[in-house]
Order: structure tokens, then C-alpha cells, then sequence
């Protein structure tokens, strides 16, 4: 029997999925990973399924998500910013979690498949407090980064 190793990329920090017109990054490369949970492939047969519906409809590879679309990678930028900044215990966040929430509707969230009312109900078993200090933060973050000037190389 051997034991599975590998580095989880715990970072919410931009990848450039699509870094030419006919090039498309996927996977861990491409910034599928949930930068919270480590979890890839839900995520990767989605956007895959999208690319390939694109590239037949368009001839490009190249698929634009909305902000709604992309909450989940939000929703991990705010826990992560709870866990760096040593906001509150991870073990107390996810003990909370899977004690006041089904397993399904945790396993759910985690793989990107809720919906927003259920994303609520469980939001509403984490640190509220805490939580909305991060979520000040990342946005914060979020819009010097997209309001300040970073030429390319």
C-alpha cells in the first residue's frame, strides 16, 4: 500500500487560464483547484465541458464567467483570508460546519453545487463576525488589485 502525497495550492492568487487565443490552461494550471479545499476535478469536468461547448460554437477555447459564477472562488478567498489572518480556528470553523449542516449540503458547497439559498444556510453556521471581517478584506484586496496599474511583462 503507498500513502498519496502532494502540495495542495492553498492560494487564491490569479492564474491565467487562457494565456493565448488557442491555448487554454486546465486543471491546477489553468486555476481550477479550490484554492480552499484543494478539490479539482468537479471543477475541472464543468469548465471543460463549457471550453469544448465553446471551441465548437466559436472556435475559441475561451469561456467568460459571471461574478455569480465565480463566487465560489470568493467564498474561498474569504476563508482563507479568515485562516491566514488567524481569525478564528480552522478545526472550530469546520467542526461548526459539518455539526450544523448535513453532510450533503457541506459536501455540496464544498464540490461548487449549491445554490445560493443553501450557500446561506450555511454561512449562517460559521463565525459571522470574523467571516464579515474577511470578506471586508477580500474585497478590499480585490479592488486595489483590479484598480492598479501592473504592466505585464
Amino acid at each position: 500500500m503507498e500513502e498519496e502525497f502532494g502540495v495542495i495550492p492553498m492560494s487564491d492568487v490569479s492564474t491565467q487560464e487562457f494565456p493565448s487565443k488557442h491555448v487554454a490552461r486546465i486543471g491546477t494550471a489553468g486555476g481550477y483547484t479550490n484554492p480552499a479545499t484543494g478539490y479539482t476535478f468537479q471543477n475541472t469536468q464543468r469548465k471543460l465541458k463549457k471550453l469544448v461547448g465553446n471551441l465548437e460554437k466559436t472556435g475559441s477555447p475561451e469561456v467568460k464567467e459571471s461574478w455569480f459564477e465565480q463566487r465560489f472562488l470568493f467564498y474561498a478567498s474569504v476563508l482563507l483570508n479568515v485562516l491566514e489572518q488567524k481569525r478564528h480556528s480552522a478545526a472550530d470553523i469546520f467542526a461548526s460546519l459539518y455539526r450544523k449542516n448535513p453532510p450533503a449540503r457541506v459536501f455540496s458547497f464544498l464540490d461548487g453545487d449549491t445554490n445560493l439559498w443553501q450557500e446561506l444556510k450555511l454561512m449562517n453556521t460559521v463565525p459571522k463576525t470574523k467571516f464579515l471581517a474577511a470578506v471586508g478584506a477580500v474585497l478590499v484586496r480585490k479592488l486595489k488589485a483590479r484598480f492598479t496599474y501592473q504592466p505585464r511583462p
